[in-house]
This record gives C-alpha cells, sequence and structure tokens, in this order.
C-alpha cells in the first residue's frame, strides 16, 4: 500500500492544482463583511446592525487561528492530523473503498476506510467542502453519512 502517515515537510510535490479545506470559512467571512460594510452606508436601523457584523467578521478573519485540515490533489489526499501539527496522512485516491461524514456534538469526522481494511479518521466542520472534492476524485464511494448521538439522549 502506498498510502502512509508522513512528515509534514516530507510531502511529494505537486505540478497541478491543489485544493484546501480549511478550518475558517474565508470566503463566506469576506462576503458577510462586504455586506456589512454595505448596511452601514444604510441610514435606518440596519446601520448597527452593519457594524456589528463587519466588526465580527474582520475579528474572525484577522484575529482567530487558521489551519489546512485537508488537501486534495489529483493523485492524492492528505489528512493533516490535529494532534502532531508536524505529521500527516497521505492516501491515495485508488485505495480509498469508502468514506463517511459522521456529525458530532462538537466536531464532525471524516472517516475513510481503505483497502488493507484501515480506518482514517480527521476532523472537519463542514460536509460541504469536503464532499464536493470527494466527489469530484472518487464518485460513488460516499456511504450515508450519520449522526451520532451523545450518550444520555
Amino acid at each position: 500500500m502506498k498510502s502512509q502517515m508522513i512528515r509534514v515537510r516530507n510531502l511529494p510535490q505537486v505540478q497541478g492544482k491543489k485544493h484546501f479545506v480549511r478550518v475558517k470559512p474565508v470566503g463566506f467571512l469576506l462576503f458577510c463583511a462586504i455586506a456589512g460594510i454595505l448596511l452601514t452606508f444604510d441610514h435606518s436601523v440596519f446601520a448597527g446592525v452593519g457594524i456589528c457584523i463587519t466588526l465580527l467578521c474582520l475579528f474572525a478573519e484577522v484575529m482567530l487561528p487558521d489551519r489546512v485540515l485537508a488537501e486534495f490533489t489529483e493523485d492524492y489526499l492528505v489528512l493533516f492530523n490535529t494532534r502532531e501539527r508536524d505529521s500527516c496522512s497521505l492516501i491515495y485516491w485508488d485505495e480509498i473503498v469508502n468514506w463517511q461524514y459522521e456529525y458530532h456534538a462538537n466536531t464532525d469526522t471524516l472517516v475513510i476506510l481503505l483497502i488493507d481494511g484501515s480506518v482514517q479518521r480527521a476532523d472537519m466542520y463542514s460536509k460541504n467542502s469536503v464532499s464536493r472534492w470527494l466527489n469530484l476524485y472518487i464518485p460513488g464511494k460516499e456511504t450515508k453519512s450519520i449522526r451520532v448521538r451523545r450518550e444520555g439522549e
């Protein structure tokens, strides 16, 4: 099997396009900031709301930390480890049997089953950002996403 856990510095150089899934939704934050700025020029009650939206979005964009959760290339998928920041899982597309998105109360999980029977898990925050690229590179391998309940519910 070619898929393995490697150091981030040892990732192969990619000549083609790379797509990233990050913690912060940068495009959405910028869209909301622009909408907030446009609302501030309105001379009604919404001007105050626009200022609040703009300040909140700019705070989230500038002050909150951001990091890459996953990287998609034409040959493989890279899942960055959240516990050991200097290591990552390099998974080739032809070694994936199926994938599933699990919804949890605090952080969702992407679960990938490989041909050798091993399972790779990665914390995610949005199914849409991940499923778009997975369905592009490995169509038809998604299993039904599940919602995991907490104990006592």
